[in-house]
């Protein structure tokens, strides 16, 4: 009898099913090791990267969340001061779009969410420094700075789950292994 004589057994679909799910998982892995990978410091500084285009194109659905997720208003700074501010450990995320670029543009700082523009006008007057807005809807959510933070943020979560999926590709192997091994010994005792 040969090897496509045997009946497809629930054994076997669940051989197969499992084959299925480590492939997809092997390829999700492979995916998210590529976007955390997506360094643009290792490319042209001009060339953008994969997903710093699908950020960019999807940006306003980003910024709608981060906007009704209050991330600016989630701080929880007690700073009285630049200095003090400064001294917060805050998020690349609420750093790069909850405040202005202070240094760049000379901003006094009121409180966390709040800054003024000094009676003698901004240091620099373009980018960022033009796109701040103390409204909590707008801020930095449309600042360059803001925008690279998401991305650093997408990619470090990216090199988790991949990290997450390449465990979970263990495990599966260790039960497929066990599978093959039971369905082996379970063949020769059907198949003398």
């Amino acid at each position: 009898m040969g090897l496509n004589d045997r009946p497809l057994t629930p054994s076997r679909i669940y051989m197969f099913l499992l084959t299925i799910w480590l492939v997809g998982l092997l390829v999700s892995a492979g995916f998210m090791f590529y976007v955390a990978g997506a360094n643009p410091q290792t490319k042209e500084h001009v060339q953008k990267t994969w997903v710093q285009n699908m950020v960019g194109k999807n940006w306003p659905s980003f910024k709608n969340c981060l906007v009704r997720g209050k991330v600016c208003q989630a701080m929880n700074s007690t700073a009285t001061n630049l200095v003090e501010f400064m001294m917060e450990k805050r998020t690349p995320i609420e750093d790069g779009c909850c405040r202005p670029p202070q240094f760049d543009c000379g901003f006094e700082f009121m409180n966390a969410t709040f800054w003024k523009v000094p009676k003698s006008g901004l240091v620099k007057n373009d980018g960022d420094c033009k796109v701040w807005n103390n409204q909590p809807d707008a801020q930095c959510f449309d600042c360059v700075r803001c925008k690279d933070a998401f991305v650093g943020d997408l990619r470090e979560d990216a090199l988790y789950i991949g990290i997450g999926l390449i465990v979970e590709v263990v495990f599966v192997l260790f039960i497929l292994s066990i599978g093959c091994c039971a369905k082996k010994n379970n063949d020769r005792e059907s198949y003398p």
